[in-house]
């Protein structure tokens, strides 16, 4: 948000939640150069574990996201609905009490490796 280089549009900033398609459409409709979503999971098992990173058409700026932010744990799917370069990324299971200390333990460097991802895929 605060470098002038790049103009962020927020999905949500209050306790609501947007379907993934109103998140879509949003990007969409301001004709964004990127879309990056960022998520924590959860599941009705405690032990439920691990991240992913979903994508559309453009594998190498999600490997990169998920990667850089994520040290390389997790798997791949494909992400549609948006007309750019597009990746969300499940930073771990809020519903496993390990999973969910390391996320706010590392809250700060996967924000700034995601940060530094996105601008790399501008390179």
């Amino acid at each position: 948000d605060s470098d002038p280089l790049y103009k962020v549009y927020y999905t949500r900033l209050s306790d609501w939640y947007p379907t993934l398609t109103e998140r879509y459409d949003l990007a969409n409709t301001v004709n964004a150069d990127r879309f990056l979503s960022v998520h924590i999971n959860s599941a009705d098992s405690a032990s439920a574990k691990g991240t992913e990173t979903l994508y559309k058409d453009y594998k190498t700026y999600a490997s990169v996201i998920h990667s850089s932010s994520l040290s390389g744990m997790g798997y791949t799917k494909v992400l549609r609905g948006t007309k750019m370069m597009s990746a969300l990324a499940e930073m771990g299971f809020i519903s496993n009490s390990t999973e969910s200390a390391r996320i706010d333990a590392r809250s700060e460097a996967i924000g700034s490796a995601l940060y530094q991802s996105l601008c790399n895929s501008f390179n």
